[in-house]
């Protein structure tokens, strides 16, 4: 009795374990070749602009001596590339890699930006010795448009003397150079910055001041200055009241009768009214 035996496997099964053991290994080689890029970003007209990028790749056995980072659109349109003579036209002297491609980091800095700016874009690795790849599944795209009034805030009914606390708020594109801002009144000014999701932030700035007679109805206005020339504002305008510390005083001077009023503005000051009436037997009569 023959105790071996032979397995017999077609053709066509091997063929379909080797594809599906090709698709296993290509599915898993690409899963390393990741980027992390917003679909979309907005920016302000002339300002600039910042697009996150982080990217990843499968590890050579031997540490690159060399990563190239470029960005693209189009079919290898450059918009960025390390040798400027690569880059188209309408790109050269206004892109930037803020990244460190050595940390993974492929964020891309535009200046100047304008309308024609829309993407959508693609960011580039090349490897030395190893290989290159092109993340085409992970583009960004963006919206260009005017900045918006700033947000102010502030009390707008005070009172004389009475310290007034101020802020004016915006959004903006470009970390590196946050719009500038001034007050139509003086005081003390700070400024904070703060960063949001997809490339945006929020800069505040704060105005501390003592209030006079001389604000009242008059307008406060905020005004931030963008990089390229573009300037906004708000305003708001202040109601002050006085604050009152006396009550009415009549008295008696020669016959004569003033009628006296005590009011606190920026200086203590005396209004009076003077009329002409018989004596009082009181020298002074308070209500």
């Amino acid at each position: 009795m023959n105790l071996s035996s032979t397995i017999k496997v077609s053709p066509a099964a091997c063929r379909s374990e080797m594809i599906l053991f090709i698709l296993i290994f290509l599915d898993f080689d690409a899963s390393s070749w990741t980027a992390e890029v917003p679909s979309s970003v907005s920016g302000l007209q002339g300002s600039c602009i910042v697009i996150p990028c982080s990217f990843n790749y499968p590890e050579p056995e031997k540490k690159p001596s060399k990563l190239t980072g470029t960005w693209f659109k189009n079919q290898y349109d450059y918009i960025y590339h390390p040798d400027s003579s690569n880059v188209i036209t309408d790109y050269r002297g206004r892109t930037e890699l803020v990244g460190d491609l050595w940390q993974k980091n492929c964020s891309l800095r535009i200046d100047r930006l304008n309308h024609s700016d829309i993407g959508p874009f693609t960011f580039r690795i090349e490897i030395e010795d190893h290989t290159k790849y092109s993340y085409i599944n992970d583009k960004v795209s963006i919206a260009v448009s005017s900045p918006d009034p700033p947000s102010l805030s502030v009390r707008e009914e005070v009172k004389v003397e009475e310290e007034v606390s101020a802020s004016c708020s915006v959004f903006h594109s470009c970390p590196s150079e946050h719009p500038l801002f001034t007050w139509s009144h003086s005081g003390t000014a700070s400024v904070h910055s703060q960063q949001l999701a997809k490339g945006h932030w929020e800069v505040t700035s704060s105005l501390n001041f003592s209030s006079t007679i001389t604000d009242h109805n008059q307008p406060l206005i905020c005004t931030a200055a963008y990089r390229g020339g573009k300037m906004v504002n708000s305003s708001k305008t202040l109601n002050v009241k006085c604050k009152w510390t006396t009550p009415f005083v009549l008295t008696t001077l020669f016959g004569r009768f003033t009628l006296s009023l005590l009011a606190r503005e920026t200086v203590n000051a005396r209004h009076s009214i003077e009329f002409r009436g018989p004596l009082l037997n009181s020298s002074s009569i308070g209500f």
